[in-house]
């Protein structure tokens, strides 16, 4: 859930999103059923992108990310959010200690204590 501000290109450790306001800084990440959520502030130009896991989900990483926007100059009101692809709901199958840490209208009984799961 932790999400950095950064002005220059690297490699950075220990988070899942990455904000700056740097036009020569080019954000990436991979996912591969994770969703990408990109975020872009239309009034100052302050960029995001963030690795939201089902960890990141619950922790409120999407909200971190636009509580440090804030905190550089953002208002909520100018921030568009895209969600990219992820896994579908499916073929998200979890087990039942992590299907009960979503509201039940997220999650599919499917058989065998399995679950399907769409964030």
């Amino acid at each position: 859930t932790n999400v950095l501000f950064v002005n220059s290109s690297g490699e950075f450790k220990n988070c899942d999103g990455l904000i700056t306001d740097n036009l020569t800084v080019v954000l990436s990440l991979r996912t591969a059923d994770c969703i990408p959520i990109f975020l872009f502030d239309v009034v100052t130009g302050l960029r995001g992108l963030v690795h939201a896991g089902w960890r990141g989900v619950v922790g409120g990483i999407a909200c971190n990310a636009i509580e440090l926007m804030v905190k550089h100059k953002s208002r909520v009101e100018n921030i568009q959010v895209l969600l990219g692809p992820s896994i579908c709901k499916h073929c998200f199958e979890v087990g039942g200690e992590v299907a009960g840490q979503f509201d039940e209208n997220c999650v599919a009984i499917v058989k065998n204590e399995k679950y399907c799961f769409n964030w």
